[in-house]
Formats: structure tokens, C-alpha cells, sequence
């Protein structure tokens, strides 16, 4: 089960970055905007992800400022679908999320938990 907790939180990474791409290039407005939405706010996002919240990121987020941004992220993915019209799947991918958010806390899978003093990393 931990291992599946892990595969999902690397799938709901992923999928918040389709389901952005998914929304950019869904929008109503020209091709330039949806070549800049369905392109470039993924990367952005990826940057940023990359910066922040990866397990080898330059200067992580600890704390309330990480689960914040965990929250920012995941939120992102939710309402690019929501807003592409796919409810039943933004919700879907918010209670996945949930369902993952437990786990982590659970079995200590996060970046602060496999930091944490005493903890081991392969918990």
C-alpha cells in the first residue's frame, strides 16, 4: 500500500500538469492564447514544482508554506478541469488527492517526514 501511495502521488503530479494543458488548450479564446495557456502555465508550474516541491529541490518548502503549495498545486489540477467542464473528474482527482494525503501522513512518506531527525527514509 505504501508503494501505491507513492505511484499516486506521482500520478496526481502528472495529471495536474495535463489537466492544465488540458484546460489551455480548451480555452474559448485564440490559438496564441491557447498555445501560451496549454504550454507555457505548465511549465511554469513544472518550474516552479521543480524550485520548490521536489524531492531535490534547491530551496524546499518546509512547513505550513509547503503544505500550502501542495494544496496551490493539486488545487491547480482540480480547477483546470473544473474549469474545462470535467466536474465529476476535478472531483475525482480532489478526493485522490485526499485519499493521498492520508497515506503520506500515514505512513510518513513526505519530503519533511524522510527529513525529519531519528525517521528513517524508507519508512
Amino acid at each position: 500500500m505504501r508503494n501505491a501511495n507513492l505511484l499516486l502521488a506521482l500520478l496526481l503530479e502528472l495529471g495536474t500538469l495535463a489537466a492544465v494543458v488540458y484546460w489551455g488548450f480548451g480555452t474559448d479564446a485564440g490559438v496564441a492564447v491557447q498555445l501560451v495557456a496549454g504550454i507555457g502555465a505548465p511549465i511554469v508550474l513544472a518550474v516552479l514544482w521543480g524550485m520548490f516541491c521536489s524531492p531535490k529541490a534547491a530551496k524546499p518548502l518546509r512547513g505550513v508554506a509547503r503544505v500550502v503549495a501542495d494544496v496551490a498545486w493539486f488545487g491547480c489540477g482540480a480547477a483546470a478541469l473544473a474549469a474545462s467542464g470535467a466536474m465529476t473528474l476535478a472531483a475525482a482527482f480532489g478526493v485522490a488527492y485526499v485519499v493521498n494525503r492520508i497515506g503520506v501522513l500515514t505512513w510518513h512518506q513526505g519530503s519533511e517526514a524522510a527529513a525529519a531527525p531519528g525517521r528513517a527514509a524508507t519508512e
